[in-house]
C-alpha cells in the first residue's frame, strides 16, 4: 500500500481555460493521481534532476533522458493541439 505525504504548501499558477484542458489530458495521459501531481512530478522531474548528482554516469544519462522525453512530449502535444489533432491516439 501506498501512503502519500500530506502537501501543506500551495503554489498559484495562472492558465487559461485551454491551457488547463491541455495539463489535465496530459495528466490523464501519463496516468497521474491529479492535475497537481503531473505539474509536481513534470517540476521535480525537470527543475530538480541536476540538483543531486546521480551515484553514477548511467543514472546521471537516465535522468536527463527522461527530462527530455517529458519536454518532447509536451511540445509534441503542443503541436498536435495547433494543428487540429488534439489526444494521444490522434491519427498520422
Amino acid at each position: 500500500m501506498v501512503v502519500f505525504k500530506r502537501k501543506s504548501r500551495t503554489i498559484s499558477l495562472r492558465l487559461s481555460a485551454e491551457e488547463y484542458q491541455r495539463l489535465r489530458q496530459q495528466s490523464l495521459t501519463l496516468g497521474s493521481r491529479s492535475v497537481s501531481d503531473c505539474v509536481r512530478e513534470v517540476l521535480f522531474g525537470a527543475f530538480f534532476a541536476s540538483a543531486s548528482p546521480p551515484a553514477n554516469g548511467l543514472e546521471r544519462r537516465m535522468r536527463k533522458l527522461d527530462s527530455e522525453m517529458q519536454v518532447l512530449t509536451l511540445e509534441l502535444d503542443r503541436l498536435r493541439h495547433l494543428v487540429g489533432l488534439d489526444g494521444p491516439a490522434a491519427p498520422r
